[in-house]
């Protein structure tokens, strides 16, 4: 670790406790930080520090989160030092998505949401919405972070960038004035968020992590398809390919598959890969 962040800094054994257990047996097992309860449902600040460790509890007290220290190194240690997105898990059922998070990642929290609910904003290292369909099937790309910011709309560019990347640390958040030509040498990267500007600094877009599905389209001509998602997202190529067709098992950021049977209708969700 680095020479500010010193000790032990994860306690998984600790999730099923008593919090004011957790506390006790932090602080004494790693003096250099100070353990804090905090109800679930609670608003906490968001910055990264090496002397400090939420203890997440419920309303019995019980600790319902690995605690960790809040450190930026700690976070990459733990949690991107393993994944961070699951781009291969979209097209599959989310119980099988949330099964697969929680083996490669124990420490993480997968939720199964279905698209349409409104879920909290904020930002955990430790959580994963796995957004499904009405079928139960994925349509989005599974990943750790928030991946929209609404609320930075009217906001100054700058102010945005700086939210963004404090929000979710997993990002990139590019400022990019409208009615610029984004170049297409930049395009392979999921984890970008373009902040669209106008020429006074100001935030016209909802900054996103990108749409990487379009289930709307099943049922519509392919080249419906195809027209559509190179409209929507301009850097992408939608490639019309049969249904039992073979292509190659690589992962692009840039690309999105276009299955359609005999009579060219799209039979599977497109998503980007």
């Amino acid at each position: 670790m680095s020479a500010y962040c010193v000790g032990k800094y994860l306690w998984p054994e600790l999730v099923g406790k008593d919090g004011k257990y957790a506390v006790a047996t932090i602080d004494r097992e790693n003096p250099s930080v100070k353990a804090m309860i905090v109800l679930e449902g609670s608003v906490v600040t968001q910055d990264f520090r090496c002397d400090r460790v939420w203890v997440w509890v419920n309303a019995h007290g019980i600790v319902k989160r690995v605690p960790f220290n809040s450190s930026w190194f700690s976070v990459v240690y733990v949690f991107l030092g393993k994944r961070s997105s699951w781009p291969e898990l979209l097209g599959k059922q989310g119980q099988v998505a949330e099964v697969t998070i929680k083996k490669e990642n124990p420490y993480l929290d997968a939720i199964i949401v279905e698209e349409g609910f409104v879920v909290p904003l904020d930002y955990h290292e430790d959580r994963v919405w796995i957004w499904v369909n009405k079928r139960g099937i994925v349509i989005k790309v599974p990943l750790i972070g928030k991946s929209s910011w609404p609320e930075l709309v009217g906001k100054g560019g700058k102010v945005a960038e700086q939210i963004i990347e404090r929000e979710n640390p997993l990002v990139d958040a590019i400022i990019v004035e409208e009615g610029t030509i984004v170049p297409v040498n930049v395009v392979p990267q999921c984890d970008r968020v373009w902040v669209w500007v106008n020429n006074y600094g100001i935030v016209t877009r909802v900054p996103v992590i990108g749409k990487s599905s379009w289930p709307e389209l099943v049922g519509k001509e392919g080249t419906v398809a195809e027209e559509t998602i190179e409209r929507e997202k301009p850097l992408v190529d939608a490639i019309i390919v049969d249904k039992n067709a073979t292509v190659t098992p690589d992962f692009r950021c840039d690309r999105v598959w276009v299955w359609v049977n005999t009579s060219g209708i799209v039979v599977k969700v497109p998503t980007i890969g």
